[in-house]
């Protein structure tokens, strides 16, 4: 925000009275000049309402114009002045506008871009987790086959074994021609 005079602080830069001041001021309104105004109604002079009196105090002085032509002068100067400016603050304005858009798009496409690193990095992740998962249940797979193989394989070796014990066990009870009973361990054979 620009800083902000009151007329005595003007008065005394100028090297005028307060009330030449006031003089000038009331001119210039008169003409269609706009001074904003201080909690008090007392004029609020800016650097540019500075730069209008200087002008004003130069044209009398140096220039010997008229007090009422350098008043005119001054106002049509300013006016002028504001005009250029507003047509290039618009440009200035949009200007400034576009270079924060283009700086946040900046900023959002490099966001995007670590994301779109990010999500890469992840789906190679993802990727190598189901191959290891894909291979752990291979894994899984063959010890649980391999399990029931000998499960299986032991199953058929007691029956095998049972089925070859019998008759050798009849054979005996014919031959010694008492039928013992024998204690039979967990593969069926006999023991004495």
């Amino acid at each position: 925000m620009e800083q902000a005079y009151f007329s005595s602080e003007v008065a005394k830069r100028l090297g005028i009275g307060a009330s030449t001041l006031r003089k000038y001021a009331l001119a210039l309104e008169e003409n269609g000049y706009h001074f904003d105004r201080g909690i008090n109604h007392s004029r609020v002079f800016y650097r540019e309402d500075i730069a209008v009196v200087e002008r004003i105090i130069e044209a009398i002085t140096k220039n010997n114009i008229s007090f009422e032509k350098a008043i005119q002068i001054a106002v049509e100067q300013s006016r002028k002045q504001q005009e250029n400016q507003s047509l290039d603050t618009p440009k200035q304005e949009m200007n400034v506008q576009n270079q924060d858009v283009y700086e946040r798009l900046q900023q959002l496409e490099q966001g995007q871009n670590r994301l779109i690193e990010i999500n890469r990095e992840l789906i190679g992740k993802l990727e190598q987790q189901q191959v290891w998962i894909k291979q752990k249940m291979e894994e899984i797979k063959i010890e649980e086959r391999d399990r029931y193989l000998i499960q299986s394989l032991g199953t058929t070796q007691e029956n095998k074994t049972k089925k070859w014990v019998r008759p050798f066990e009849s054979l005996a009870t014919v031959l010694f021609g008492e039928k013992k009973k024998r204690k039979r361990n967990k593969t069926g054979l006999s023991i004495s």
